[in-house]
């Protein structure tokens, strides 16, 4: 995944791991892992989603269960957002140089224009009875990348509960699932990163026991082109990488993979259309906006009900 992983497991009669379970649970998290890797990633040439998006026939093409999930749950997500998170979207992400292929030398609008018809949820097609999917045209692809970082975060979660782990920690590139508490016996206390190019900044802190933190932003993976800096998000509506001021945006809900999606399709939408549709299905969400050299905080109500913090200003609206 191009990333870092790390977990914490506190066992219930305290001190450290013996090497051998050690050793086993390392094989166990990383067996999960690569499972998604292997099946989902655009950068393995054999996954089921290569082999999907070099699948030129209409015919449907058989996945296995977890990636059929995986895709499911993006499409709902791309549905609940208005089509800003969606997963045909990997044509423009590889124009504009954020794919395995490179860049192109522009981006022409002709070239917008032919690569924005092989794009939206509507040109999928699944067959839950027999675990398939199908493309309406040639040259659709797929890219699971918003949502399968966060599927291996729940997978690996899920698996030490199974081994009887009650009180854990997972991340994988700064993307975090919890259950029960830290070393200290209280809930586990997560860093909402500041949105800037260096690392180590902290905007907020929040204490959960359950659940999954998210964050989504545009300020660390970016091109230049002709001297203008380039996002890697594309709203896939325009074909375009997003222009707006929104920098981040952090996300709470039950699974990783659900927080992930969400994530990145309100760093799609902007400040008020995103806070707008998380107040209106009661997602927490916090969205920092740029606002000079710093940033204004626009937090959702679920988000404040949640995590109360004593002082916070309430913001005025940010521009799109």
């Amino acid at each position: 995944m191009g990333t870092y992983y790390r977990v914490k497991v506190i066992l219930p009669s305290g001190g450290d791991l013996a090497p051998d379970r050690r050793a086993g649970l390392t094989a166990l998290i990383e067996g999960e892992l690569d499972k998604v890797n292997r099946l989902m990633s655009t950068y393995v040439d054999d996954s089921e989603v290569s082999l999907f998006n070099d699948h030129r026939s209409t015919e449907p093409f058989a996945v296995s269960e977890e990636t059929f999930v995986v895709i499911g749950e993006a499409i709902e997500l791309g549905q609940l957002t208005q089509g800003a998170l969606d997963i045909t979207v990997g044509p423009l992400v590889d124009a504009y140089g954020f794919g395995p292929d490179g860049a192109l030398p522009e981006v022409a609008e002709s070239e917008l224009r032919r690569l924005r018809a092989r794009v939206g949820l509507h040109h999928l097609r699944l067959d839950a009875g027999v675990r398939t999917v199908a493309k309406d045209r040639s040259g659709v692809e797929i890219d699971l990348s918003s949502i399968a970082k966060g599927r291996a975060i729940d997978l690996v979660t899920e698996k030490l509960v199974s081994e009887g782990y009650s009180d854990l920690m997972v991340e994988v590139g700064g993307e975090i699932r919890v259950a029960g508490r830290n070393v200290l016996g209280k809930p586990w206390r997560l860093g909402i990163e500041r949105p800037q190019a260096s690392r180590g900044g902290v905007q907020r802190v929040i204490e959960l026991e359950s659940g999954a933190l998210a964050t989504s932003g545009d300020y660390r993976n970016f091109r230049m082109i002709d001297g203008e800096r380039v996002s890697h998000i594309i709203d896939p509506r325009t074909g375009r990488p997003i222009s707006h001021w929104l920098a981040s945006a952090s996300v709470v809900q039950p699974t990783c993979a659900r927080a992930d999606g969400l994530a990145t399709a309100f760093m799609v939408l902007g400040t008020e259309t995103a806070w707008k549709l998380a107040k209106e299905n009661d997602i927490p969400a916090l969205l920092l906006v740029r606002d000079g050299d710093g940033f204004i905080e626009r937090a959702t109500p679920a988000f404040e009900r949640r995590f109360p913090q004593e002082g916070n200003r309430i913001p005025r609206p940010a521009p799109e």
